[in-house]
């Protein structure tokens, strides 16, 4: 994905320097946050995947970045304005990495979700886990495998946006459990 935002970059006539100011900026903890530019790209990207959010990646001349979804955008551009910066767009990138994904964002009323939800619905949504267990009630569930999510998926955001389960946990491939 880094490498799909220089190339970009360098379409627009980015300087070597000015890259380079990038790759030191991203590496920065983010302003009164516990959390670096990567890291924040990395969560942008699980919404991108999850939620199917139209989402930019602004960089300005200085060596610096921000990431935004559109609504957000729209309401910086219009209540606080943003300095010159070249937009590149999220989505488009992810469509090139993971092309047998469909990205077109059509859940516009999805609620806010949390990190381990954004995770989760990720790799539910690329296929990139052994296994999602749901616990449904004390004394029923669901066991989605990678072939099963794909006609689930809607299915599993009505589950996590409505609240209806005691737990999900997520086996990825090469990783600890998470539950959420």
């Amino acid at each position: 994905m880094w490498i799909n935002i220089i190339g970009s970059l360098r379409k627009f006539g980015f300087s070597i320097e000015c890259l380079k100011s990038l790759r030191r900026f991203i590496s920065l903890p983010v302003e009164g946050e516990d959390f670096n530019t990567l890291e924040l790209l990395t969560y942008y990207t699980g919404k991108v995947l999850s939620q199917k959010l139209q989402t930019f990646v602004l960089v300005f001349s200085n060596g610096s970045m921000d990431i935004m979804n559109n609504s957000e955008y729209q309401e910086a551009t219009s209540e606080v304005g943003i300095n010159n910066h070249i937009k590149i767009n999220l989505n488009n990138i992810l469509k090139k990495i993971f092309d047998d994904v469909n990205l077109e964002p059509v859940l516009e009323e999805m609620m806010e979700l949390t990190p381990n939800e954004i995770y989760l619905l990720a790799n539910a949504r690329t296929g990139n886990y052994e296994y999602i267990n749901i616990q449904i009630t004390e004394h029923s569930g669901l066991t989605y495998g990678p072939d099963d999510i794909k006609k689930n998926f809607i299915e599993l955001i009505d589950i996590i946006n409505n609240e209806k389960f005691r737990s999900i946990s997520i086996k990825v491939q090469g990783k600890d459990l998470i539950s959420i």
